[in-house]
């Protein structure tokens, strides 16, 4: 009779033969990790693990981040270093989760993981990429509380609003005090009390600005905005009047003091940048990104409001007589008008002092490698030659205003090839310095190039070795003794890697004198 015999399911086991030499790669087990919400203070364990090979000590860093969860109310930041020793796959870190108000929304916070050492890496196609790795921490939420108190903590995040309120009151008494408290104040000089007594006025001023914690930042925006607005306008005034006061035109207080009043948050801006930064691309982005939104948006939008308002107002006596030459040309409408007058000459000085000072940028990088900083000489020269642009930008705009219309030619010409010499002069400077530089670097290059073409140091030719060295004198040998019988050409300041030769060794052992012991072969 047959045998009651049946073929069962086929089951397939994945094997993963893993490269016994690798250090593996770091990361978390799963991408999220819930954390139930609790009434008391939790322990929240979260693991580390060591993929894809386990081969030497490796570690790495971790740290947490907020997002909607507030560190010090939902959860203990906490920081450190994860050490994983040889075969090692695994290892934790405890998080402190805060107890859960009735009435709150889930939260979320981030733990990451950076700076690894060993040889190991993170995941390329998990969160974080191949710098970091991110583990998303969802804090859930208790039982209990009204529908309207979580609709509210939903808008604003009753925790951040709280904590904001308190660093708003922190904000404002630092605005007061000297260095920020009264223990600072205590300790500060003379020269600290005058200068927060010039700045304490627009210290005050602006921190009534709230904290970037309302709203994910947008309310200090919104309200930074219209406190720069307002002060902008303040000091507007104050250079017309100044302006009115001197009979001064209005172009000409514009180009200076107005410009050099509203450009002082730009300059400290970039000042913090250059001495914070790595780079210098926040300082320079900082001044082309202002005068960008000054053109765009600050010349642009009110004139396209004004072109609108303009092309439904009715035409009047007054705009007819002042704009006779537009009124023929729209007889039956009126037009925003806004004459050029100097704007041309204006715009043609500045884009040539602007080309310098791009052209100085661009060679400063091509040549020292940084258009910030570099050698001293060359910074002071930068400096006065950027300096002297914009002197002459003002000085030869704010001619062309005042005598444009009494100006001869010879006063004319005498301006602008001035102006011209001035430029040239301005830049004659650094670009004498820049071009020594690039004569070095091309001379140090030109070195480089000759020294890697010719035999390493210390590796002496083959008709410079004698066929045959003479034997050792028993006992202790004065150099001088044998001196004349070995060509010593080629030996002199010779890295101590090239006597690991037969060779080397060799005449070495020439120069070693019994008494003396092994003598370091650097000191050749």
């Amino acid at each position: 009779p047959p045998l009651p015999l049946a073929v069962g399911p086929n089951r397939v086991v994945h094997v993963s033969v893993l490269d016994g030499l690798c250090p593996g790669v770091l990361g978390f087990p799963k991408e999220t990790l819930d954390a139930p919400g609790s009434a008391e203070v939790t322990l929240l364990e979260v693991t580390v693990v060591r993929r894809e090979g386990c081969h030497g000590d490796v570690s790495c860093t971790y740290r947490t981040e907020q997002m909607s969860a507030m560190p010090g109310v939902d959860y203990e930041e906490v920081g450190g270093v994860l050490h994983f020793e040889e075969g090692v796959t695994e290892a934790t870190f405890t998080l402190q989760i805060m107890p859960k108000r009735p009435g709150r929304v889930p939260d979320k916070l981030l733990v990451i993981l950076t700076d690894v050492e060993g040889g190991a890496t993170f995941a390329l196609d998990e969160d974080g990429g191949p710098h970091s790795a991110i583990l998303t921490i969802n804090l859930g939420v208790t039982d209990g509380g009204s529908a309207l108190l979580q609709m509210l903590d939903g808008w604003l995040n009753l925790d951040s609003f709280r904590l904001g309120l308190a660093e708003w009151a922190d904000q404002v008494m630092s605005a007061i005090f000297i260095g920020g408290s009264l223990e600072a104040q205590r300790e500060s000089s003379w020269q600290d009390v005058v200068l927060h007594c010039v700045a304490m006025p627009w210290k005050v001023v602006f921190s009534f600005v709230p904290p970037t914690v309302f709203c994910g930042g947008w309310v200090c925006f919104l309200v930074s905005l219209l406190a720069i607005a307002c002060v902008t306008a303040f000091l507007a005034d104050l250079a017309e009047l100044f302006g009115c006061v001197l009979n001064i035109p209005d172009i000409v207080t514009a180009i200076s003091f107005v410009a050099l009043g509203t450009s002082m948050p730009d300059l400290f801006a970039s000042l913090s940048a250059a001495t914070q930064d790595p780079t210098a691309d926040a300082s320079i982005v900082n001044v082309t990104g202002s005068n960008s939104v000054n053109v765009f948006i600050g010349l642009g939008l009110p004139w396209t409001i004004a072109s609108f308002a303009w092309a439904f107002r009715e035409r009047t006596p007054e705009w007819v007589s002042k704009y006779g030459e537009q009124a023929a040309q729209y007889p039956t409408s009126c037009v925003f008008v806004v004459e050029s007058r100097n704007l041309g000459f204006s715009v043609l000085v500045f884009g040539s002092t602007a080309l310098g000072a791009l052209a100085l940028l661009y060679l400063r990088r091509q040549i020292v490698g940084a258009e910030l900083g570099g050698p001293y000489w060359l910074k002071i020269a930068s400096f006065f030659a950027l300096i002297a642009y914009w002197f002459g930008y003002v000085i030869l705009a704010s001619w062309r205003v005042l005598r444009e219309s009494q100006a001869t030619f010879i006063e004319s010409a005498a301006m602008i090839g001035g102006g011209a010499v001035a430029y040239v002069a301005a830049s004659a400077w650094p670009g004498a310095l820049l071009f020594s530089h690039w004569r070095q670097k091309k001379a140090d290059a030109a070195s480089a190039a000759a020294a890697a073409a010719s035999p390493a140091l210390g590796q002496v030719a083959p008709d410079a070795v004698p066929s045959a060295f003479p034997k050792p004198a028993e006992g202790p040998v004065e150099v001088d003794d044998w001196s004349d019988q070995v060509a010593l050409e080629g030996i002199v300041d010779v890295p101590a890697k090239c006597f690991d030769t037969p060779c080397m060794h060799l005449m070495w052992s020439y120069l070693v004198r019994p008494e003396q012991g092994d003598l370091d072969p650097a000191q050749v």
